[in-house]
């Protein structure tokens, strides 16, 4: 049996068939393999949910990041990670301090501000 826990309305996840959890409700989870007849399990997420805000600045948290690819030689790449903290890089063996600034849109590199360009 492999169980996770997934996104809002599809929080539990069981042998990849997920069901819908809320707080202080249970929800009855059959075991045992797909078709066969098993016994149920009874989940529950204690209560009182979380309070969640909506579109809170968490400048603790990473976006995600890129692949930089130097001299368009694919072999040669770095991770680049999408957060305001300085990142160091080393290009034809000089070191570059990248920082992503203005939510990402701008990136600083060795104190010169250049703009992101997004390919949409």
């Amino acid at each position: 049996m492999q169980a996770k826990i997934g996104a809002p309305t599809r929080e539990l996840w069981i042998d990849d068939c997920w069901y819908e959890c809320y707080f202080d409700k249970s929800v009855d989870v059959p075991l045992g393999p797909q078709g066969a007849q098993g016994s149920l399990c009874r989940v529950l997420l204690e209560g009182p949910a979380p309070n969640v805000r909506i579109g809170a600045a968490r400048p603790d948290l990473c976006a995600g990041f890129v692949s930089l690819i130097v001299d368009g030689d694919v072999g040669n790449w770095s991770k680049i990670y999408l957060d305001s903290k300085p990142q160091l890089l080393e290009v034809d063996g000089k070191p570059h301090v990248l920082r992503f600034e203005d939510e990402n849109l701008s990136v600083r590199n060795c104190g010169l501000l250049y703009c992101v360009f997004l390919d949409s």
